[in-house]
């Protein structure tokens, strides 16, 4: 028997004692969720889990750090990242200093990922990228700059199908599993805990690149995010989303151009 671990009492309780808001995700997305949180407690009905949350105030924390998918990895959907790098370098070449945020970065695969290919370019770009997310932990990690790889060999073969130019031993220090990332390349980029749509908005970004985070929440909740996002952006700057995500129903898609339709790739224009 199906069991839903979504009611009105846990929402009402994660938010007035966690101050945590799951009124905007999906119900069928966060019904999983909580059921998957639950279950490694070893709980297995909805009563039970409203009980455990009451009387365990501590759980707040794992509450937040659980509910989001934390999947993403280096160089993932490399035609996505050769196309916008390039845009980047085509509209970016000659400006002084270009400002890059990727919200929900998770442990900053991506962050790197484009950090690593715009070093690389020829044309010598100065850029500074902020990563946000709403965990704690994912930020620590984002932060030592280090990041599992077992094979070297495959991570070269990825960067250059993504854009890649030379090698991207010149931008690592590699070890047994994991490489890290040269100084003068970490030092341009930046993390920080930030819960998208709730938390204070950023302003006077060039690239905003918020993938696979979207597809998760309802409409409504979509379109205040995607509010901020386009108020945090330049007029002209770009903005990516995930592959499978769609904002052409959103009141921001009146407001924005299409670059790469196959990419998911967006300039503001208003």
């Amino acid at each position: 028997m199906k069991q839903d671990f979504l009611s009105d009492d846990i929402i009402a309780i994660a938010k007035n004692i966690y101050n945590t808001d799951l009124s905007g995700y999906k119900p069928s997305f966060i019904n999983r969720r909580l059921k998957l949180i639950a279950m490694r407690k070893g709980i297995y009905s909805a009563p039970q889990f409203t009980d455990y949350l009451v009387n365990n105030l501590n759980f707040n924390q794992y509450l937040i750090e659980e509910i989001p998918v934390h999947v993403t990895s280096l160089f993932r959907d490399q035609e996505f990242f050769k196309s916008l790098t390039n845009q980047i370098t085509l509209q970016y070449s000659n400006k002084n200093m270009l400002k890059i945020w990727h919200p929900g970065c998770a442990n900053g695969s991506e962050v790197f990922s484009l950090a690593l290919l715009l070093q690389s370019k020829k044309i010598a770009l100065n850029f500074k990228s902020l990563g946000t997310d709403i965990s704690h932990e994912s930020i620590l990690i984002a932060k030592s700059g280090v990041l599992k790889c077992k094979n070297l060999q495959e991570m070269q073969l990825l960067y250059r199908a993504s854009g890649g130019q030379g090698s991207i031993r010149e931008h690592i220090i590699t070890s047994a599993d994991s490489f890290v990332i040269k100084q003068n390349l970490y030092d341009k980029i930046k993390f920080s805990r930030h819960i998208l749509g709730t938390d204070d908005t950023f302003t006077q970004f060039d690239v905003i690149v918020c993938r696979n985070m979207l597809m998760y929440y309802k409409d409504e909740a979509k379109e205040r995010i995607t509010k901020d996002l386009y108020e945090s952006l330049h007029t002209g700057g770009l903005i990516a989303i995930g592959l499978q995500e769609t904002i052409e129903n959103l009141e921001v898609s009146k407001k924005l151009r299409i670059i790469d339709k196959t990419n998911k790739i967006y300039q503001k224009i208003d």
